[in-house]
């Protein structure tokens, strides 16, 4: 009997060692064949592993901008804010003033926090009240100014009522000057995707050199740069070389008249490679999507980071549109804002600005390129960089960077298959190495 337990323990570890090491190799060869298939061409987005469903948070707010990611009730009436990424501050400077309620007097306070993260003190009152607040990191600069409207009513106001609410804290979003949200934002940086050492780019700055008004606004740099590529980019049927291109080669083709000229994507890249090239952070977008053999939808066109609004705006350089703005709010939209515009058939006070290459200049008037691609059922890709560009890393985006997707319906979770296989990969070999080395003993 004795004998036996040593020999059933080796059987067993025996068995471990072929069922995770046949495991490891399944799991293994999934993730190789995926990875080796990754989705590379931005025509026509179909649904894939390589991409994920996206709120509209994952791909507007930036890490250059803290979004508030935590609130925490710290004592009584007292809320402690926290960011994301962290704002390393040795100490806050907190200014309120009153929007409404009796019981507080009118003017500015101040208040003088130690530590990391901003806290607000609301006072012992029966009725309702609103106050702004700006948040003052001491020895960090903010890209935006944190400011936040915080509507409170206490719990005796709800008392009186035979109502047994807690205190009631509200922030209305209109109020708040940076985001709300779970999730670290991507940098700007990591959008454009394109290293001062990308070859493609450092060509381009060459070529654009003393083009683009250094001093000027982004939005009128967007307008230069525009109007600059128009003199090489024209509408037509490209080449199989050019869909194949980094966003210099395509460049090259049009300017050596290598086919008929290029299609939106074409022209988008172009636009990707010289708005970065002159200092315009740019990302590359496209809309589409198939059932079968037929075509829903396909566009492809730019965002550029316009420093002076915080804010991704809408460029579409096929239809030679610098921006669109709506006339109200004094806003250049982004992507998202003109879904919605197009969906409720809102077209009022919605100006673009577009480049007329043959009287080379430019016009304004009520917009109307947008609204084709953007109706109903539109799934719309963010991309991180480009996969042609030189510097290009296909792993990195394989493993941290899917191609986040906006939409309104519910896509299928095929991202999650590879998911299954990457994770599974690697947990399969750590169980067969513990059986290897458990099975050596």
């Amino acid at each position: 009997m004795d004998g036996t337990v040593p020999i059933e323990k080796s059987r067993t570890r025996s068995w471990s060692v072929l069922v995770t090491g046949i495991l490891f190799v399944v799991l293994l060869s999934g993730s190789l064949w995926l990875y080796l298939n990754a989705y590379q061409d931005p025509r026509y987005r179909t649904f894939d592993p390589y991409s994920y469903q996206a709120t509209y948070g994952d791909v507007y707010n930036v890490a250059e901008i803290p979004i508030i990611n935590d609130v925490r009730l710290v004592g009584r009436r007292r809320l402690e804010f926290r960011f994301l990424p962290e704002i390393n501050a040795d100490g806050w400077r907190i200014e309120s003033h009153r929007v409404y309620g009796n019981e507080i007097p009118d003017g500015t306070s101040v208040e003088l926090i130690e530590g990391k993260y901003p806290q607000v003190q609301f006072p012992d009152v029966q009725t309702a009240i609103s106050m702004d607040y700006h948040f003052i990191p001491g020895n960090v600069s903010l890209n935006q100014p944190i400011k936040i409207r915080l509507n409170f009513e206490p719990k005796e106001k709800y008392e009186k009522t035979n109502l047994s609410w807690p205190d009631n804290y509200h922030v209305p979003p209109e109020h708040c000057s940076v985001p709300l949200g779970l999730r670290k934002p991507y940098s700007i940086s990591d959008w454009v995707d394109m290293p001062d050492t990308d070859p493609d780019l450092i060509e381009a700055r060459k070529i654009i050199s003393g083009k683009i008004n250094p001093t000027d606004s982004t939005i009128k740099k967007i307008e230069d740069v525009i109007s600059f590529i128009s003199s090489v980019t024209v509408v037509g049927y490209p080449s199989d070389e050019m869909q194949d291109a980094s966003p210099m080669k395509t460049w090259e083709l049009m300017r050596d008249k290598i086919g008929e000229g290029g299609w939106c994507e074409n022209h988008g890249l172009v636009y990707y490679l010289f708005a970065n090239a002159a200092g315009i952070p740019t990302r590359y977008l496209d809309a589409g999507g198939m059932i079968g053999p037929l075509k829903l939808a396909g566009h492809g066109w730019n965002e550029s980071w316009v420093t002076e609004e915080n804010r991704w705006v809408y460029v579409d350089p096929v239809n030679y549109i610098a921006h669109i703005r709506n006339e109200v709010t004094g806003l250049h939209l982004n992507t998202y804002e003109l879904t919605r515009l197009a969906n409720q058939r809102i077209y009022r006070n919605i100006i673009e600005k577009i480049w007329n290459p043959g009287r080379k200049e430019y016009s304004e008037k009520n917009a109307i390129a947008y609204r084709n691609c953007f109706y109903g059922d539109t799934v719309i890709a963010y991309r991180f960089g480009y996969p042609r560009n030189p510097s290009y890393s296909k792993l990195k985006h394989f493993l941290f960077r899917p191609t986040p997707v906006l939409c309104d319906f519910k896509i299928p979770d095929y991202y999650v298959i590879k998911n299954i296989f990457v994770h599974g990969t690697w947990v399969s070999f750590l169980l067969f190495l513990s059986f290897v080395i458990l099975s050596m003993r």
